[in-house]
């Protein structure tokens, strides 16, 4: 398993409203810009994938906003196992991890604040604006993305 996707696994189920110190926490050694501030008042999709990429990645500079991960490592020009994938609905941008598709033609994706929590969901293809890997190009086999199942109802994000 990659490394930032066994930490990010490892999170599933933390919600921000019986969690939130442990979100702060990850801000507190990301040194937050929002730091101390309310998890459910503010989006922290973009402080997850950092902290389950750091220390073994640098991060992108404005890593508390989904948008700026877009500029972030490597551009792919498919999706792949494990990369950072940006999606923008509307005005609002999220940052998640694509672990896989659903029957439906879904990206199967891992991150936080999905419906408030850490969770894997699935966000529409045409949606997303960016997928990009933390280092060089990754190997051929994270390109064949595995299958799950879902209902294909998309998450809420801030």
């Amino acid at each position: 398993e990659l490394p930032w996707i066994a930490k990010a696994r490892a999170q599933v189920g933390v919600h921000e409203n019986t969690n939130p110190s442990l979100i702060n926490s990850w801000l507190t050694r990301l040194k937050g810009a929002w730091l101390g501030l309310n998890p459910r008042k503010v989006p922290w999709c973009g402080t997850f994938v950092a902290q389950c990429l750091d220390p073994e990645y640098p991060i992108t500079e404005h890593w508390y906003r989904a948008s700026d991960w877009a500029n972030f490592g490597v551009k792919l020009d498919r999706p792949a196992y494990g990369c950072i994938a940006v999606f923008k609905s509307g005005l609002q941008y999220h940052v998640t991890f694509i672990v896989g598709v659903d029957q439906h033609g879904n990206f199967m994706c891992l991150g936080g604040n999905q419906n408030n929590q850490v969770k894997i969901s699935p966000f529409k293809q045409a949606s997303c604006i960016a997928m990009r890997w933390p280092s060089v190009w990754p190997k051929d086999g994270r390109f064949i993305l595995p299958l799950l199942n879902s209902d294909g109802i998309e998450v809420t994000t801030r």
